[in-house]
């Protein structure tokens, strides 16, 4: 699916969710404290000041504006209200609150003949349109606003817009010729226009014009996105239009001059494919075999291989770099194929232990376990040196735990910790002993395991969590003397680690229980300060509760009030406005001797002006330009201009990298506006509406979505799981005959509207079942059956144990992450919902 239907197909909903929103309903939910005003410029006041908030991306702000507006024109005649409706509508869509925009501007179309709007009115309508992907309407909206504007800049940003319509709509020519128009004059989008000139000849088969542009872009040396993609183009119309040396002078250019921004196997292949055409099969091979050892990564590996392979020339030494290929990219069949071939002629060859060893890894992940095993065990005793030797009984171990062969695992593992106990994954070893014991219930023989890593390896990657596994074990065995000096020792040793929230947590748990409340304020209020976004803060700024009530038995886990301390904590989740900007200035430019770049890129920029015409692919385009912002500055910015585009995945990325770098520099004071581009509140009115359906709190959705999707609604995982709120082809079938829509086909997974609605759907089932949302959201990741059977084996009454319980590292780490998530929500947007879907 298209970039554009990623932000404007999630305004497709089925006829049978779609809301009709008229002027009237759109009137009613103003709000109860606007102030009404009567003054016409007070009117005017209210709407420059909301066109402003727009401008900034503050579209809450601008919707509230706009209700006051449209609340103080109440009795004026309609035509003197289509504007701020249209502004509303635009408030709306900056809120990803697509149905309620699209209603207003139906409704404005079918209240006011269209022969009496302004070009003002048409342009906001062709904006708005142009945010919807609908380029048919947005055109006849604003024509007829060019036709009607007499302002210089309006004229050029309109010539812009019409231009990016007609090229969406493939007139090419109409396209070519607007975007050459004279009368564009903004410096910042000439370079846009130029390319989109190229792209468009190019397809109406102006070939050698479009060279001329991308040549004269690709020497743009100060704008280095600008000159790939030209260059790139170029390339590919080349390739296209069989000019075979052309295209081979262009693909040596790409890897010469920018090797670390392209795909360098991708552009060899069609080198190689170039060098076919031209009769020179040799050189083309030259250029396959050089990926498949060089650039096995690439997205034209895979064609590289088959293409050897088709004429002949995959040799058996590169079989290896073949398998190694098929294995990437999930032809497990292909892989072993390759392997046994090369194995077969090289038993001994250069690359034999490599090949034995992903051979095994392939039979693995096809779970053929019996063929793992014997590729595993070829691996061990061919092996002379410890690297393939540790990996085979590593693996090997892993191979019998998938096959339910507990013993045989143990002594593997136990075997590699004592054959190699150099390697780096000699404490990997003796941990997974540890893990199997503990997931059998051998309490005793997992912390003996757990403690014969920390005592060994106290300097490798798993001694931390062998550590914390041993505390858990004393914690369940309510030996709390030992955990509090093991995890002591843990947050003494490893202040860096990542479970470094959950110790803190479980230290101050052990001393709460053996009533030392001193110590066990201070390490919740440690967590609460360093780590407030965490799983954990909430809980223990529930427990610092629990002791300020001195004597309560009430358990963190089953209480839903808010007392001192979460309040307190929702005051750090969502502390008072604070610029962004100037929190920035007072700790990246501090001590430096020159202020850093506060300006984005060429593409950035371009990215940030196209959004605000509404070409949001376009935009989109230009932020694939932009690598992770150098400075924190660059990053704000980059996070601000992606999210008012609609584009919360690349948002979020952005916003990310602004905090690590705070978080290294030592600052936990985040303003709340990075935190709401970090925790973005996307389809909301669509995630209000199901959570009032279902009885869920909308927090819980957004935590959910931002989770498992990052709010792309085209989001597609590995185990095909589709959508905002991925939900798998098997499930969404019958979710769809519980909710009784027979018109159900799987891509609709992809809607928006239908992806929450099935969500929740099946959260509010979760949630009926087990009662807890930790437990729901178990289920939601690993399986109702599984959750069941976890909950049998736990041999604990308390959540908070159970979660650390959970076998599966990825299902308990998604359930702390989402409850993470989930009190940010209710800290930063929680007041926003109905009160009664809480």
């Amino acid at each position: 699916m298209s970039t554009r239907n990623r932000i404007a197909g999630s305004l497709i909903v089925s006829l049978s969710l779609l809301v009709s929103i008229s002027l009237a309903e759109s009137e009613s939910v103003a709000q109860d404290d606007d102030r009404k005003v009567t003054s016409a410029a007070t009117v005017q006041t209210l709407d420059a000041k909301a066109n402003v908030q727009l401008d900034t991306g503050e579209f809450p702000s601008a919707r509230r504006t706009y209700r006051s507006i449209l609340k103080s024109l109440e009795g004026e005649p309609v035509e003197a209200r289509v504007a701020p409706y249209l502004g509303l509508a635009r408030s709306l869509i900056g809120l990803r609150e697509y149905e309620e925009a699209r209603g207003i501007v139906a409704a404005v179309l079918d209240s006011v003949p269209y022969d009496e709007w302004t070009a003002q009115v048409k342009r906001r309508a062709g904006d708005i349109a142009l945010l919807t992907g609908d380029f048919a309407k947005a055109e006849t909206f604003l024509r007829d606003a060019l036709a009607d504007s007499v302002d210089r800049a309006a004229r050029d940003t309109l010539l812009i817009q019409l231009a990016e319509c007609a090229f969406r709509q493939e007139r090419w020519r109409e396209a070519a010729s607007l975007f050459a128009s004279p009368v564009i004059g903004d410096s910042l989008l000439i370079p846009f226009a130029r390319y989109r000139i190229a792209a468009s000849l190019a397809r109406d088969g102006a070939v050698d014009e479009a060279l001329a542009v991308l040549s004269e872009l690709a020497d743009r040396h100060e704008d280095r996105w600008l000159a790939v993609r030209a260059l790139q183009q170029a390339f590919e119309i080349q390739c296209e239009h069989e000019m075979w040396d052309e295209a081979l002078r262009s693909g040596a250019a790409l890897l010469a001059r920018h090797r670390d921004r392209v795909d360098a196997g991708l552009v060899l292949y069609r080198m190689g494919r170039c060098e076919e055409e031209r009769g020179r099969r040799g050189s083309a091979t030259k250029f396959y075999a050089q990926i498949l050892r060089d650039h096995w990564e690439s997205e034209g590996s895979m064609s590289a291989r088959d293409r050897l392979e088709e004429l002949g020339q995959l040799s058996i030494k590169d079989r290896y770099y073949a398998g190694r290929i098929s294995y990437a990219a999930g032809r497990h069949r292909t892989a072993i194929s390759d392997f046994s071939r090369y194995l077969r002629r090289y038993p001994n060859g250069p690359h034999a232990a490599e090949a034995r060893y992903w051979e095994g890894r392939a039979q693995f992940d096809r779970r053929r376990y019996r063929d793992a095993e014997a590729a595993f065990r070829s691996l061990i005793s061919s092996s002379s040196g410890p690297d393939y030797g540790a990996r085979g009984l590593y693996f090997l171990g892993r191979t019998y735990v998938r096959a339910g062969k507990d013993e045989d695992a143990i002594a593997s593992y136990r075997r590699l910790a004592s054959r190699y106990p150099t390697d780096r994954l000699a404490d990997d070893g003796l941990y997974w002993v540890g893990r199997i014991y503990e997931d059998a219930g051998d309490f005793a023989d997992a912390y003996e395991a757990y403690a014969q890593v920390s005592e060994q390896f106290p300097h490798g990657d798993m001694a931390p969590s062998a550590l914390y596994r041993r505390a858990l074990i004393a914690i369940r065995d309510s030996e709390w003397d030992d955990a509090i000096r093991v995890l002591s020792g843990y947050v003494r040793r490893y202040p860096e680690d990542g479970d470094l929230p959950a110790a803190t947590y479980w230290l101050g748990r052990s001393h709460q229980t053996k009533g030392d409340t001193d110590q066990a304020a201070a390490a919740y209020e440690r967590v609460v300060q360093d780590w407030p976004r965490h799983y954990y803060a909430w809980l223990a700024a529930g427990r610092l509760d629990e002791i300020e009530r001195s004597g309560s038995s009430n358990p963190v886990n089953e209480t839903g009030h808010a007392g001192r301390d979460r309040v307190r904590f929702f005051s750090i989740i969502s502390p008072p406005p604070i610029d962004p900007a100037r929190w920035l200035s007072s700790w990246v430019d501090r001590g430096a001797k020159r202020e850093s770049n506060r300006s984005l890129p060429p593409a950035g920029q371009r990215a940030m002006a196209l959004a605000a015409l509404g070409l949001i692919e376009a935009a989109q385009e230009e932020f694939e330009g932009l690598d992770q912002a150098a400075n924190p500055h660059q990053a704000l910015l980059a996070a601000e201009a992606a999210s008012g585009a609609g584009l919360d995945l690349e948002a979020i990325s952005f916003a990310r990298d602004v905090l690590q770098q705070a978080q290294r520099g030592g600052r936990h004071d985040i303003p709340k506006r990075l935190l709401e581009l970090l925790y973005p509140a996307s389809f909301a009115e669509l995630i209000d509406d199901a959570a009032l359906e279902n009885g869920l709190d909308p927090c819980l959705l957004l935590a959910v979505i931002r989770e498992e999707s990052r709010f792309d609604p085209e989001a597609l995982s590995r185990a095909r799981a589709m959508g905002l709120m991925q939900i798998i082809a098997p499930t969404a079938k019958k979710l769809a005959k519980e909710l009784d829509v027979p018109s159900f086909v799987i891509d609709d997974l992809y809607r928006p509207a239908v992806s929450i609605r099935f969500g929740a759907w099946y959260l509010r089932g979760l949630l009926e079942e087990f009662g807890r949302p930790e437990l729901a959201l178990a289920a939601y990741n690993a399986g109702e059956s599984r959750v069941r059977e976890w909950l049998e084996k736990s041999g604990t009454d308390e959540l908070d144990l159970f979660v650390e319980s959970i076998p599966f590292q990825e299902t308990r780490q998604y359930v702390k992450r989402v409850m993470g998530s989930y009190h940010v929500y209710q800290a930063l947007w929680g007041s926003r919902f109905a009160p009664q879907a809480k």
